[in-house]
């Protein structure tokens, strides 16, 4: 197997899920139509990053929640 093929495979397996401040599921995709969607429309990802930083909504990548405060 190649490791594009494996990349793709891997993408698939994985999720990105958007939460509100209530915990409920907003939007739940895979990793790769994540990338996708981020190079296809940027303002997307600086929409998430503004709703984050407001804490309006919670990122998680395959249940583990994803903090700005580690991103250094």
């Amino acid at each position: 197997m190649s490791s594009f093929s494996e990349l793709l495979e891997a993408g698939k397996r994985h999720f990105v899920t958007l939460k509100n401040r209530k915990g409920k599921t907003l939007v739940r995709v895979p990793l790769l139509w994540a990338v996708v969607i981020v190079i296809a429309a940027p303002q997307v990802l600086v929409a998430v990053l503004v709703a984050m930083v407001l804490e309006i909504i919670e990122v998680e990548y395959d249940g583990r929640q994803i903090d700005l405060d580690g991103l250094n």
